[in-house]
């Protein structure tokens, strides 16, 4: 989930269903949105209406809105001129709260209307790309930040319904999101509104593909100097074909990447360029959210890990879920990263040369080297993760390092018939049936496979965070770990021996 900002938003169950009828419990939590675009003054907005039936007898019904999110500060600064159709009625921001509320003898169905507008000026950049941007020519809006929704709708942890009509758009403009592609209207089925989805328009340029039927679509815009469309769609393609064959999942009807330029400077010096290199993004519901520096530093090697990590939280983090979000980092981040790094030296994103490379300059050195590199896990907290850069990384690497352990064991106790991939297909299929993933069950499928109990090492090197000795791996013959030349950190090396089957079973 997080790359850059990755993994704060609440993961939960979101199916979409474009629903050809309307059952009796449905349309009872059913909320409709119509989206058009206005000019307020001098400044582009969306203009949202809202209509939404209201128990009857009601004195206030609550819409939430979130204030603070994904890193973002202050969003009410984009909520504005919300104005109901019923003179009586209050409408009262509380951010604190992260609701607007309205008051007063409330009408049997509710309709009201406010405005999405972008609250900073200039270039779009890193640290404003999480807000919502709404310019002329385009828009992009996470959905947190599009739709006031119904409290109440959420507090039953029921399936409610949302139709979407998009107005007055112009013919020749995108209307693309995580439930659909060119749809005017929308229909579809949520179960609880925490999950992430974003929503653009404009001059996004669409790249529709298929992976066994499956409709993928990959949306930009921005003109890109070192790649074209379709070699970035390539990328894409390549990507989720290998994603989906690795956890044999093709379930999925739809899927878009979405790719949003921002600015950072990049300057040339002599015969190369230097400067800003920002490549992140979000993984969302059917989606996954990029944002780019826009110039001569980026190129398109640097999107293999950045989809080759984010697709596969579709699975890990989207499907399978854990009972708690940073204390579970080390698996839904340190993991992905591993089978990440794996996957790009299967399928040829990476040579051997430049896996190893990788796996030691990215992993490997900077945690045996972080500052806070034996802090137990409870330690990562919502304000160390966020706030503290070193304590960001300290779970992916824990994690990806845990799991060349345990890959290790498994394959060992296998005799090579089993790996850490089949740990995590057990575990798909465990979310599959509705369970949330704890530690309890881990440590089951751990057992399982290694053929011995691993609680006494999930307990030092993850919930105490000490740190994994050269000893303690077993990895495929010509592959070794040791500490490197001055003391300070492990290393993964390969050794004379090594050869195409030693990658095959290291990527088994």
């Amino acid at each position: 989930m997080k790359t850059s900002l990755a993994s704060l938003f609440l993961i939960s169950t979101l199916c979409l269903s474009h629903c050809q009828g309307e059952s009796k419990s449905l349309s009872q939590n059913l909320v409709t949105y119509t989206i058009q675009p206005m000019l307020s003054g001098t400044q582009q907005v969306l203009q949202v209406e809202v209509k939404v039936a209201v128990p009857k007898g009601s004195q206030q019904f609550d819409f939430t809105y979130l204030n603070n999110s994904w890193g973002q500060n202050d969003l009410y600064r984009c909520l504005d001129t919300i104005l109901s159709a019923h003179r009586k009625l209050k409408a009262v921001k509380m951010p604190g709260e992260n609701k607007i509320s309205f008051q007063g003898k409330l009408p049997a169905e509710l309709k009201f209307s406010y405005h999405i507008k972008q609250d900073f000026e200039g270039e779009i950049k890193h640290e404003n790309s999480y807000r919502p941007i709404i310019q002329a020519g385009f828009f992009h809006v996470f959905g947190h930040s599009l739709f006031m929704v119904p409290t109440s709708f959420q507090a039953e942890g029921h399936p409610f319904e949302m139709i979407v009509n998009w107005k007055g758009f112009p013919s020749n403009y995108a209307i693309h999101n995580s439930f659909g592609s060119q749809e005017r209207q929308q229909r579809f089925t949520i179960k609880n509104w925490g999950e992430g989805t974003v929503f653009v328009g404009g001059d996004f340029r669409l790249h529709p593909f298929k992976v066994q039927g499956k409709n993928v679509v990959l949306a930009m815009r921005g003109q890109w100097p070192l790649f074209s469309d379709e070699q970035l769609k390539n990328n894409l393609e390549k990507t989720v074909q290998s994603q989906r064959a690795f956890w044999n999942d093709y379930s999925q009807a739809y899927f878009t990447v979405v790719m949003m330029p921002i600015e950072g400077e990049c300057t040339k010096v002599g015969n190369r360029y230097s400067g800003m290199i920002s490549v992140g993004g979000t993984a969302l519901v059917n989606s996954f959210s990029t944002f780019c520096t826009n110039n001569q530093c980026t190129d398109l090697s640097q999107f293999d890990y950045l989809y080759n990590h984010e697709l596969m939280h579709n699975w890990l983090g989207h499907t399978i879920h854990t009972v708690g979000e940073e204390e579970y980092y080390w698996l839904r981040e340190g993991f992905t990263d591993y089978f990440c790094y794996q996957n790009l030296l299967k399928n040829g994103f990476f040579s051997p040369e430049k896996y190893l490379a990788e796996v030691n300059s990215r992993v490997f050195k900077p945690h045996y080297t972080n500052r806070v590199k034996e802090r137990p896990n409870s330690e990562i907290t919502y304000n160390n993760f966020w706030k503290d850069r070193d304590f960001e990384k300290l779970p992916y690497r824990r994690g990806m390092i845990y799991a060349y352990y345990l890959d290790g064991k498994i394959k060992q106790a296998s005799k090579g018939q089993s790996s850490l991939r089949n740990l995590m297909l057990d575990m798909l299929e465990m979310a599959q049936k509705g369970k949330v993933i704890d530690t309890n069950d881990f440590l089951a499928l751990s057992k399982k496979y290694c053929g011995s109990d691993q609680s006494e090492s999930f307990k030092t090197y993850i919930l105490e965070g000490k740190l994994l000795q050269p000893e303690d791996f077993v990895l495929p013959q010509g592959l070794s770990i040791a500490w490197s030349e001055d003391k300070t950190f492990l290393k993964l090396s390969k050794e004379p021996a090594a050869d195409e089957a030693t990658w095959q079973r290291l990527t088994k």
